[in-house]
């Protein structure tokens, strides 16, 4: 009977493939390893979009200083057609724009991250003049020395680490027009080295 019992032990045993362990005691201790694995990973909150106003200050515009006079009745009167107008109002072809935040990241502890902005379209098209032949659209780029961080220690807590991008709009030879330039993009990457 016991070369029976043993013998479906055995068969038992080789099925299931696992750890047995027999013996003809009354307890049995079996110890196992234990591991666990927390894969890295990341959280990244940014804005839906990105949407800037160009000043005429940005545009390096100056604005002529004048005091405006008074009207006297019965006398001749006249207003200074070129004050306040704004001189050299087209003299910067390119427009800067830093974005501070652009981004916050967080991940578990022991995770560092590499985090790169890219353009992804760089042509933005004037929606007035979409049709014209000249000054219809700007061109857009990701400014040297910003958008990039190496090595970034990430944590699960706090307001996440941030990061910033500048990015340059060139209105070409022509300079601005007033109105709407649309349809660029930019991509945030962050990657876990």
């Amino acid at each position: 009977m016991n070369n029976k019992f043993l013998g479906i032990l055995a068969a038992s045993a080789a099925v299931v493939g696992g750890v047995f362990a027999a013996a003809p005691a009354q307890a049995l201790d079996v110890e196992l390893p234990v591991e666990v694995k927390v894969e890295p990973f990341m959280y990244l909150r940014t804005y839906n979009s990105l949407k800037f106003t160009v000043t005429p200050g940005d545009l390096n515009a100056t604005f002529k200083d004048a005091t405006p006079p008074d009207y006297v009745e019965g006398q001749v009167n006249t207003l200074d057609p070129t004050a306040p107008t704004a001189q050299n109002i087209g003299a910067a072809t390119t427009v800067e724009k830093t974005v501070n935040p652009l981004y916050r990241l967080w991940g578990p502890s022991g995770v560092t991250a590499d985090v790169n902005v890219t353009v992804v379209n760089d042509q933005l098209t004037h929606k007035n003049l979409a049709n014209a032949a000249t000054n219809n659209s700007a061109t857009m780029s990701v400014k040297a020395g910003t958008g990039v961080q190496t090595g970034v220690a990430l944590s699960p807590t706090g307001s996440g680490r941030t990061g910033s991008v500048t990015l340059v709009f060139d209105f070409g030879a022509g300079g601005a027009q007033a109105g709407t330039y649309s349809q660029g993009s930019i991509k945030i990457t962050a990657t876990n080295p």
